[in-house]
């Protein structure tokens, strides 16, 4: 009889079936494995949102190093977890019937938290570190006005009401009885003005551009709006030639296409600041109800 008949393998036992211990054990290490890769794919995902997510200057290089080194540090304790229950499954005498649970349980939190942190981080109102700098500089802007027209005997007693005419004059003016500029914004702020004035439109004023090499300011331009709303939505120019009102200001805050935050920043005399994504428009005029135009009040 040659080797391969069939003869020879009719009375052969068939291999015998895996039982219950060995099936449980099977379970519990695919669930392992499959919750692993899961696991890995959020961690991923959090790397490139690291890298991707807008931030300025500053935080380019030491910042999302640390961030993502936390996160690959995070995906290695979990790796090294993985490799260890692995070995004790294999020869589990009792497997467990509650670590599928806790392993998916594990896995879901952090898969949701991880997909989760870009929908919240727009959702929420929370703002990137440019999105912060830009809408605390406006901020300054603000203060810097009211002190300007406090001052105004000592400022410019020819001219009452808050300087309307650009950002950086905030910085470069210089009073009537002095040699110094007021300085009342920071110079780096004064730089990242759109649309500064130049040499000649101001008497003893220098412009800002001999002073600082213009440049935006942590991803953001600063820009004195044009006109204003009233109540009624006719729009009102802030100035006719003066650069000076009596009443009123406006201020934006534009990110940097693609660069920056998304959020466009506006802010005016009654010390409520908004926000809302323009999507790269031009914005010239403050609403007379920035909400209802669709602008979210920043808490």
């Amino acid at each position: 009889m040659s080797v391969g008949d069939p003869a020879d393998l009719k009375g052969s036992p068939r291999p015998a079936l895996p039982g219950p211990l060995e099936r449980a054990r099977a379970r519990n290490v695919w669930h392992l494995w499959v919750t692993f890769l899961v696991f890995t794919v959020s961690t991923g995902i959090l790397l490139w949102w690291i890298q991707h997510m807008p931030r300025s200057h500053e935080e380019i290089g030491f910042g999302r190093a640390i961030v993502s080194l936390g996160a690959l540090g995070f995906w290695l304790v979990g790796f090294i977890f993985t490799l260890i229950a692995w070995l004790i499954l294999r020869k589990a005498e009792e497997p467990s019937r509650t670590l599928p649970v806790v392993l998916w349980g594990v896995a879901i939190l952090w898969s949701g938290a991880v997909v989760s942190d870009p929908i919240r981080a727009r959702s929420s109102g929370r703002l990137d570190l440019n999105e912060r700098n830009a809408a605390s500089s406006l901020k300054a802007i603000a203060t810097a006005e009211a002190e300007f027209r406090n001052r105004e005997e000592e400022y410019h007693p020819r001219s009452r009401g808050y300087w309307v005419g650009d950002v950086s004059t905030l910085y470069t003016w210089v009073p009537e009885v002095g040699r110094e500029p007021i300085k009342l914004i920071d110079i780096s702020t004064a730089g990242a003005d759109q649309a500064p004035l130049k040499k000649g439109d101001l008497p003893r004023m220098e412009p800002i551009e001999t002073m600082i090499l213009p440049m935006p300011k942590a991803g953001y331009s600063y820009r004195a709006l044009t006109h204003y709303e009233d109540p009624l939505g006719k729009k009102v120019p802030y100035h006719s030639g003066s650069r000076f009102n009596a009443d009123h200001f406006g201020f934006c805050a534009s990110p940097l296409p693609g660069r920056s935050g998304s959020r466009t920043f506006i802010l005016n005399e009654g010390g409520d600041l908004y926000w809302k994504d323009l999507g790269g428009e031009r914005l010239d005029t403050f609403p007379a109800h920035p909400e209802a135009a669709g602008w979210k009040k920043l808490q």
